[in-house]
């Protein structure tokens, strides 16, 4: 939402900039009104580097100066509500709402707010409306992110099949990378690994150079299938495809699952030049890699909903043997088991 908020004030500003020509000749612009452009622009500095107070000042000034300007109201609006001011951003989307009741940006906006509060049923609801609207004005790219909103929302609510099918729908509209990732981590939770295949396939067929978050799924699959020595033997090419830094904390847990159980199963020997010692690009140790969750690494990680139970189970298991062997006590610090 913070990026779509972004976008809609990149959008606002750009329609409340005055052209080149007039600004220059300033003579001809009432000052108040040049105040006002410099408030705005100020305000969107300060928000794009989220110091939401200082743009909430430079808005509520604005404001003043320009009490009938919506596109003001909204970007108030937006700034009190990733402070966390929800009554008084849920106020502001209300005074907007009434007059233009279905505008997008405002429906959104006010989505974005009960999500952020938890109120997922209120959120959903809205962004359904949003849905319908945008559906109405044959509006794809907000569809479809619109769909990959209520997916996440949808998933969080722990209501998976609602989920997969908002997935399912936004993937049947765009073949966006992001879209597609989303997809393919909804039907990875759901350990599905023929549709998972298929949808990867799909998505290689049609692309000239893959993505490494599309290989890393490939590999989460492929780890689903025990096909251990497949994700070693993919693993170089994942490190060296593009957008690797996306998925790159993700992937080497994975990875040194991976090999820990290639090496309790007695199957490493098969695969050992595809090991991290060879690759001067690794410099991930991997005991240090997995104690390093208990520290509270992988609560930054946010797809860790999307993992399959069968991922999870090992990791938790391997990560409480790394820890008995370096000493620490399992049950004196929190654990993978947190985040379920």
């Amino acid at each position: 939402m913070i990026y779509r908020a972004l976008g809609i004030c990149f959008c606002l500003f750009a329609a409340c900039a005055l052209p080149t020509s007039e600004v220059e000749d300033q003579s001809f612009v009432p000052i108040e009104e040049l105040e006002v452009v410099s408030l705005v622009r100020e305000g969107l500095d300060y928000f794009k580097r989220a110091r939401y107070i200082d743009a909430q000042f430079a808005f509520l000034q604005a404001n003043y100066l320009a009490p009938d300007a919506k596109n003001i109201q909204l970007n108030l609006a937006m700034s009190f509500r990733e402070q966390g001011n929800f009554d008084e951003a849920e106020s502001l989307f209300m005074t907007l709402l009434k007059d233009e009741p279905d505008s997008t940006e405002y429906l959104s906006g006010l989505a974005g707010l009960y999500l952020q509060r938890l109120e997922f049923d209120r959120a959903m609801d809205m962004y359904e409306r949003v849905y319908e609207i945008a559906e109405k004005r044959s509006d794809l790219t907000l569809q479809v992110s619109t769909l990959s909103t209520l997916t996440v929302a949808a998933f969080q609510r722990g209501q998976v099949e609602r989920a997969k099918c908002y997935a399912e729908e936004a993937y049947a509209l765009s073949k966006d990378i992001v879209v597609v990732s989303a997809y393919l981590r909804i039907l990875l939770s759901e350990s599905d690994r023929e549709s998972t295949q298929r949808v990867i396939s799909e998505y290689r067929k049609a692309v000239v150079e893959t993505d490494a978050r599309i290989l890393y799924l490939q590999s989460m699959a492929l780890f689903l299938e025990d096909a251990l020595e497949d994700i070693m033997r993919l693993r170089k090419e994942i490190r060296f495809a593009k957008n690797f830094e996306f998925i790159k904390t993700e992937f080497s847990l994975l990875e040194v699952v991976a090999i820990k159980l290639l090496e309790e199963q007695g199957r490493l020997d098969s695969v050992r030049e595809y090991l991290p010692e060879h690759d001067e690009d690794s410099d991930e140790d991997e005991e240090d890699l997995l104690l390093t969750l208990y520290g509270g690494k992988a609560l930054e990680i946010e797809e860790r909903l999307f993992w399959p139970y069968e991922f999870t189970i090992q990791l938790e298991r391997l990560l409480k043997i790394s820890m008995v062997e370096a000493g620490i006590e399992p049950d004196a610090v929190e654990t993978v088991e947190v985040l379920y």
